[in-house]
Formats: structure tokens, sequence, C-alpha cells
């Protein structure tokens, strides 16, 4: 019998709460997206296109939107 896989949101769900340290775990996680995306929202219009251009499996660009996005919202929080 195979394995059900997991939703993307359930594997967050699931690294959230992972450690014996409690909220600590959800803490990592959101620390660890609010860096990634100021890292994307740090690059430049070059820096993107030179991301994408060289054929990365995901849009740099899509997910600097995202983490933009992503930033406004936690930051508003």
């Amino acid at each position: 019998m195979s394995k059900k896989r997991s939703t993307n949101a359930e594997k967050v769900a699931d690294f959230m709460n992972l450690s014996e340290n409690g909220a600590m775990s959800q803490l990592l996680v959101l620390e660890a997206i609010r860096r990634y995306a100021e890292q994307l929202d740090n690059l430049t219009d070059e820096q993107v296109k030179e991301i994408d251009d060289k054929g990365s499996l995901i849009s740099i660009a899509a997910l600097q939107r995202t983490g933009r996005e992503w930033l406004t919202k936690y930051d508003s929080k």
C-alpha cells in the first residue's frame, strides 16, 4: 500500500510542529520564509533576468513577486 502524499500546506504544518521546542519550530519556519523573501526582494531586475535566463525550474521573477507580497502581508500583522 502506498503512502498518501502530503500537500505543501500539510508539509509546512508538519515542519511547524516538528520540534520538541514547541513554538520555536514555528518561529524557524516563519523566519526562514521572511529571510528568503527579503533576499528575493533585494535582487535587482538585472539579477532576476540573469537567473531566469539560465533556466531556473521556478521563475525567480514570480518568486520575487510572491516574496514581496508575503513581506507586505507579514509586516502588516
